[in-house]
């Protein structure tokens, strides 16, 4: 008894937490570089972050009450949801956010936008697809893959050169925030990646593998 009001006291105070994190990252994901020195708050990007943060933490409620009565199967697709909901809430909207700062109109976002739920339905509609491609994040085996992961790992050490080169890029451009767009479309599409890795993940658990 004792030891279940400890995972009880330690969950709410894990949810506490994230929703904390979660509040603090859609913030974030509201405020828009305007120049090299000035920002200004999107509200659209703010609520659409917010909106995901609380379905991830409604879903993610629901799993722990099925891991305690001992139904986590029957919350297989609340486990989902909040797989395919993390990256967007966390970091997913605030790199959309930094390409929108160079663009005119919302409307050359939403393609880059609907990539995260063909991400999250892959498994769906194609599940060798993304079985490859998550595979391809951990073991990568294809040129491009293995290509890909030598960029990230090469690009920690030269993170200062290259937030550098961004920054000048930045200066240089007619509204001076070209490099925070650059950055954030970078982002973007690895992020994407991540968010197939993560829907595969769950989507191998799926109750109806066996049939």
């Amino acid at each position: 008894m004792k030891r279940d009001i400890r995972n009880y006291m330690k969950d709410l105070g894990n949810l506490i937490i994230l929703t904390f994190l979660f509040g603090l990252f859609s913030i974030l994901a509201g405020i828009t570089p305007a120049g090299p020195k000035r920002a200004f708050f999107n509200y659209v990007t703010f609520y659409i972050a917010i909106s995901l943060s609380i379905l991830l933490l409604i879903s993610a409620i629901i799993v722990r009450v099925n891991s305690y009565l001992n139904t986590s199967k029957n919350g297989w697709l609340a486990k989902y949801i909040v797989s395919v909901t993390y990256i967007p809430a966390m970091i997913g909207v605030t790199s959309l956010n930094l390409v929108y700062a160079s663009l005119s109109d919302w409307k050359w976002i939403i393609p880059l936008a609907l990539m995260y739920p063909v991400a999250a339905l892959l498994p769906f509609i194609s599940e060798r697809l993304s079985g490859s491609l998550h595979e391809e994040a951990y073991a990568p085996k294809s040129r491009l893959g293995q290509g890909i992961i030598f960029f990230l790992l090469a690009l920690g050490p030269v993170a200062g050169v290259f937030g550098v080169f961004l920054s000048s890029l930045s200066e240089r451009s007619g509204n001076g925030v070209i490099g925070y767009s650059v950055f954030g479309l970078l982002l973007h599409f690895l992020f994407i990646w991540g968010e197939v890795t993560m829907a595969h993940q769950v989507w191998k658990e799926r109750p109806w593998k066996n049939g």
